[in-house]
């Protein structure tokens, strides 16, 4: 995990890939429960896509955490930027349309 507080695609992926080895889940028997192919448990294991809304919903329950804990984060450097970015196109509009 980012210092910052930030959780990415990839660190998820980590936990679900470690509680499957932990557990002795293949990566098919995951694909199977979660009703996809083992090519995406592949991409959800290496952060290349993140987990759907159901899907989140079926590994709260396999691997007992919050559904939040599948979320991708942002850093809190992220979050400023994000925030200041939305303020100069919210500035930025005003100032156009009046």
């Amino acid at each position: 995990m980012d210092p910052g507080g930030a959780r990415t695609s990839a660190d998820i992926g980590k936990d679900i890939r470690q509680w499957c080895f932990m557990n002795k889940v293949k990566q098919r028997q995951l694909a199977d429960l979660l009703g996809v192919e083992a090519r995406t448990v592949r991409r959800l294991w290496y952060g290349e896509r993140a987990p759907s809304e159901r899907e989140i919903r079926i590994l709260s329950k396999l691997m007992q955490k919050p559904a939040d804990f599948f979320i991708e984060t942002c850093s809190i450097e992220e979050e400023e930027r994000i925030q200041r970015d939305y303020f100069s196109q919210y500035v930025c509009e005003r100032t156009l349309f009046q």
